[in-house]
């Protein structure tokens, strides 16, 4: 058995950090699963998939347009519910599971580079990253790209390899998530087109073998997979793809000199990778520098400090070890990641003024791999046995910030987390909140046969996507006036309730009231 660990222990400890970041994606995830408005929406083309077999030729919109991205998400989120449950929990399994997995995805990656005591140490930072785990934990497009990202730049650097394949089992997993990626996020659109097309363009003039049969493998099964998005545009006359040059034009026309926007791109690089690494995701404008030391928040002082060194030396050490390199396997990685940092760079300048952190997971390996190739920098100082030591000491630290973050945020019942940083209501508040109005309802409406209605608040629709599977006939107030035959729920962060129930007194009466931890529900009735 000992000898069985010795020889086995990379691959065995890899299976111990991934079962670590599985359990931090799964544990309670129905409960603890995100259920904002966006996912009430997508839940609801789902069941329309599901029980009348409408498949939708286009996905959701793109962040503040109406060009529409393709549907892959849905076709994705279409059969995890097939799997694994008709109902929100069950279409957002995938996310978890494909996010779990990317985790020794994410190894095979590194290994590309760094050592197998690097890579695991760097795949563990990983996979207890806050930031990582917050967006496998409820359904939203971007949430699977970790996973996308990660296939597509290992199956580039296969077909790069030197011992090339008699099979094309590498192009076709190209094609696949290519096809899927650039329906995820506007940026891959581009992204991830631009780094195949400068991959094989370096390997056509290598003279690589069957170069041009792959491409042709690659292309076609990405077309194939979008085929719904292509027949969208062809019924409709191009409109999608109008929106989308619409909507470009309309972002590019922000106010803002290209030294701003340079200056505000650089801001969001910095500022992703410290919320990556550590999980302290910052608050102010790290541009006004007078204003933040003048405000005396130290923590995001040293945030702001520590972040742009970080990020300075290790894209400096990215430039120079790629300059360096001699071994072709380790140049190829380096090149690759470079590339996709500069394409990057490029794409998000024109939308710098409307930059937001949960954009930085299309590179959310980044900041790993700064990491790594400062550790391999300063181990030629130090003996093997100080460097694993610090690594030791890195991971622990590391984890331990994290999983902070992550037991107050996610401890909803005592909750101790910033407002915005959970991200709305989760499912099991939702549901509670609409077993409350089923039950009341059922119990009062029997024989009255009052009028039921939601008073409208952020996650209204959150919670109607639920009474209406639930068989609730609620309306959410718009206009129409209340009397004695109607029962109005009321639904109010806790911390406001008596305050609510106070200025309420003089229109409505109060018949059941519910707290139900960050909520409460209130069923109103009309006095006048």
């Amino acid at each position: 058995m000992t000898n069985f660990i010795k020889r086995r222990k990379i691959i065995l400890l890899l299976i111990l950090i991934t079962f670590i970041g599985g359990f931090l994606r799964f544990y309670q995830f129905s409960d603890l699963l995100r259920f904002n408005a966006d996912q009430a929406r997508d839940a609801s083309v789902i069941d329309q998939m599901m029980d009348k077999n409408e498949f939708p030729l286009l996905g959701p919109k793109a962040g503040g347009t109406t060009f529409k991205l393709g549907p892959a998400f849905y076709y994705l989120e279409y059969i995890s519910a097939f799997l694994f449950g008709h109902n929100p929990a069950g279409m957002a399994f995938f996310i978890p599971l494909l996010a779990t997995l990317s985790i020794p995805l994410f190894f095979l990656f590194l290994r590309y580079y760094f050592s197998p005591p690097l890579s695991l140490f760097l795949s563990f930072l990983y996979a207890t990253s806050f930031y990582a785990i917050k967006y496998s934990r409820f359904a939203w497009n971007p949430n699977v790209i970790p996973f996308f990202i990660l296939l597509f730049l290992i199956a580039i650097l296969k077909i790069a390899g030197k011992r090339e394949r008699k099979d094309f089992v590498w192009p076709v997993i190209l094609g696949i998530a290519l096809g899927i990626g650039i329906q995820l996020h506007t940026i891959l659109l581009f992204l991830m087109p631009a780094l195949v097309a400068t991959a094989f363009i370096f390997l056509y003039f290598k003279k690589q073998n069957k170069i041009l049969a792959k491409l042709l493998y690659v292309f076609t099964i990405a077309i194939v997979l979008n085929l719904p998005f292509l027949i969208s545009d062809i019924k409709n006359n191009g409109n999608n793809i109008n929106s989308f040059f619409k909507g470009a034009e309309k972002k590019t026309e922000a106010d803002g000199t290209i030294v701003k926007n340079i200056l505000a791109e650089g801001q969001f690089f910095v500022q992703g990778n410290f919320y990556v690494l550590s999980s302290y995701e910052p608050q102010k404008n790290w541009l006004k520098v007078k204003k933040l030391v003048s405000s005396g928040a130290s923590k995001e002082i040293i945030a702001a400090f520590s972040g742009s060194l970080f990020f300075l030396f290790g894209l400096i050490r990215l430039i120079l070890s790629f300059q360096k390199e001699k071994e072709e396997k380790r140049k190829k990685f380096l090149g690759l990641v470079l590339l996709s940092f500069a394409f990057s760079f490029v794409l998000f300048l024109p939308l710098a003024s409307e930059l937001n952190l949960r954009f930085f997971i299309v590179l959310v390996f980044l900041p790993f791999i700064f990491l790594g190739l400062l550790i391999n920098f300063f181990s030629r100082f130090l003996d093997k046995k100080t460097v694993y030591l610090a690594m030791a000491l890195v991971a622990l630290v590391s984890a331990f910030f994290n999983l902070k973050t992550y037991k107050n945020v996610y401890d909803l019942e005592n909750y101790n987390g910033k407002s915005d940083i959970y991200g709305g209501i989760s499912l099991k508040e939702a549901r509670d909140i609409s077993q409350f109005i089923h039950d009341f309802s059922q119990k009062k409406n029997e024989k009255t046969g009052k009028k039921l209605y939601l008073y409208p608040f952020e996650f209204s629709r959150s919670v109607n996507y639920l009474n209406k599977r639930a068989g609730v006939n609620i309306s959410v107030l718009s206009g129409e006036k209340l009397d004695k035959n109607s029962i109005l729920f009321m639904v109010i962060k806790s911390k406001n309730a008596k305050d609510a129930e106070t200025e309420n007194e003089c229109c409505y009466l109060t018949l059941a009231s519910k707290n139900l931890g960050r909520f409460t529900v209130l069923a109103l009735e009309g006095k006048n």
